[in-house]
Formats: C-alpha cells, sequence, structure tokens
C-alpha cells in the first residue's frame, strides 16, 4: 500500500545524515533518576522508617561503639543493599559522584 500525499504538499526529503547528527548533539537524558545532575550540592531527603527493635538496637551498638552518625549508617547499609540488586537486575549501580562525603 503506497502513501498519497495531497497536491501541493512537498514529499519529504531523506536527510539521514543531518538527523543522525542532531541526535547525537542532543543532551543525553539520564535512563535512571539516580544518574542525574544534581548540581554542586547533592541534595537530602528525609524517609521516616519504622525498624524493628533488633536492627535498631545494633544500629544503636554501631553508633556508640564506632561513634559513626546512624545515618552514615543506615546509608552505608543501604548502598550495599542497592549494590547487590542493581547487579542482580542488571542496571546500573550509584555512581561516585553521589557517594557520601
Amino acid at each position: 500500500m503506497s502513501t498519497r500525499l495531497k497536491p501541493g504538499i512537498p514529499a519529504p526529503t531523506p536527510a539521514s545524515a543531518d538527523i543522525d547528527q542532531f541526535v547525537r548533539a542532543a543532551p543525553r537524558k539520564a535512563d535512571y533518576p539516580w544518574q542525574g545532575s544534581f548540581g554542586p550540592v547533592m541534595p537530602e531527603a528525609q524517609l521516616n522508617v519504622r525498624m524493628r527493635l533488633d536492627i535498631m538496637l545494633m544500629m544503636d551498638y554501631l553508633h556508640y561503639h564506632t561513634n559513626v552518625p546512624k545515618r552514615e549508617i543506615a546509608e552505608r547499609a543501604l548502598r550495599a543493599y542497592f549494590a547487590s540488586e542493581a547487579k542482580r537486575l542488571g542496571i546500573p549501580p550509584l555512581t561516585n559522584d553521589t557517594q557520601p562525603t
């Protein structure tokens, strides 16, 4: 089946080289939200969660004996979990520029 154009409408001209160059020059969007650009400072978000008592007691113990803030303990644990799940799912992990300072 052929496509007919209305009289007076010019037929499109193939310009695949121009289109390819345009597409390559366009800024690339991040494929996943954590791959985006956050600017010079990584924003932080608050997350209130309910945890089992044994997990909270372990966090308190680690905080007391290592003097590492509880936020950082939780972040390290989440990063380890995210890395293993990203590997299992075949998706890119968190990048180095989003590591805690």
